[in-house]
């Protein structure tokens, strides 16, 4: 009769099946993935994450947590380490190499994460920035980087180095935000994290005096309500963020409140593209082709006159037809329209939420290999 297996056993098991479906994983999933809307920020994490991973791996080898450190056990010492580049695939970082000297002087530091003279980027750190991001634990990551590449990171080690990125994040949510955005993108994105299920995440976009369009902050909520969103604007205006020249919104009622609340008088404008496939989603199909051409011709207009006396064109030939259709197209009408009271160089870029519905495809995109998040740190970290 075979022996019932051991719990080593069984924990050796489900780490290997997670090492293959791991290893699986990432072959679709990318660090560029990652860093495409911030390289600079990207390329100083990067850095950051290296730096100190080199210095745990020095510590470890060394038998001791930190510098200085006096440990009757200690097998040698730091010694003045030297400048070097690396070529990633993000550009060109600068760190700092570790020099280990032990007082067994026939034995020699070499470590395994950067080899002596390579140039190149190490895809150690991108393997362990990708685990980090996706949620998995240091004890697996630990267990990963020692099957794969035979470093010596413990759990704790690489614990140690990955708060670098949590710090990263938080640092983000806190700044003060002296920078002026003429225009402010605002929508939500769902996405499903482990055992806990579904979250929103509240996204702010914003475009500065210079065109930069760049993520001024976001917040992961358990729903997409009024509340929520003016939780999220106060803590914006209390960081810093002014009033736009106008706001961008899918018509959503909560953020319309949430906006009048927090920044009242504002300039919203509520995005032509959602109002259309609202509306059209309100008529019969038989009808569709054709209200879809009269829409056009409503929002083709110069002029919020012109824009209003084409809505009463429409609402007399559909009314009766399309009760529902024309009910939709009424409601906020007004707020679909304030785009013309700018310059008409800038109306094509403030008349849709585009901007912001691009932003969370790409985001979307970045995301889709993990299907899931693991926890909600995890879902932090990637945004």
């Amino acid at each position: 009769m075979k022996q019932k297996q051991t719990e080593e056993e069984i924990t050796m098991h489900s780490l290997s099946s997670y090492l293959r479906d791991f290893s699986m994983k990432i072959k679709s999933f990318t660090f560029d993935n990652l860093v495409k809307f911030s390289v600079e920020k990207a390329k100083e994490m990067l850095t950051e994450v290296l730096q100190a991973a080199l210095e745990e791996e020095a510590l470890e080898s060394l038998g001791v947590k930190k510098k200085g450190e006096h440990n009757k056990d200690r097998i040698g010492y730091f010694n003045s380490g030297y400048s070097r580049t690396m070529d990633t695939i993000i550009g060109t970082i600068k760190f700092k190499r570790i020099r280990v000297v032990f007082k067994d002087k026939s034995k020699k530091f070499e470590s395994k994460i950067i080899k002596k003279y390579s140039r190149r980027d190490s895809e150690l750190i991108y393997l362990t920035l990708i685990g980090y991001y996706t949620g998995q634990s240091c004890r697996k990551m630990a267990v990963l980087l020692q099957k794969m590449y035979g470093t010596i990171l413990s759990p704790s080690g690489v614990s140690r180095v990955l708060k670098i990125i949590d710090k990263k994040r938080d640092e983000f949510h806190k700044r003060r935000i002296e920078k002026y955005y003429r225009y402010i993108w605002l929508d939500g994105m769902y996405v499903k994290v482990r055992n806990i299920g579904k979250f929103w995440v509240l996204l702010a976009l914003g475009e500065d005096e210079k065109g930069k369009k760049e993520l001024i902050d976001y917040r992961i909520s358990k729903r997409e309500d009024e509340l929520s969103y003016e939780e999220f604007l106060e803590d914006l205006r209390e960081r810093g963020l002014r009033k736009p020249l106008i706001f961008v919104i899918d018509g959503h009622r909560g953020l319309l409140s949430a906006i009048q609340t927090v920044f009242p008088f504002s300039k919203i404008q509520v995005c032509v593209a959602h109002k259309q496939r609202d509306v059209l989603n309100r008529t019969s199909i038989e009808n569709r082709e054709k209200v879809s051409k009269d829409l056009r011709y409503v929002y083709s207009s110069k002029t919020k006159e012109e824009a209003f006396r084409r809505l009463k064109e429409f609402k007399s030939k559909w009314k009766k037809k399309e009760p529902l259709a024309v009910h939709s197209l009424k409601y906020s009408f007004s707020l679909t329209l304030t785009y013309l009271e700018f310059d008409e160089s800038i109306q094509r870029k403030i008349r849709t939420n585009n901007p912001m519905e691009r932003y969370i495809e790409e985001i979307r995109r970045r995301t889709k290999p993990m299907r899931i998040f693991q926890n909600l740190d995890s879902l932090d970290r990637l945004i």
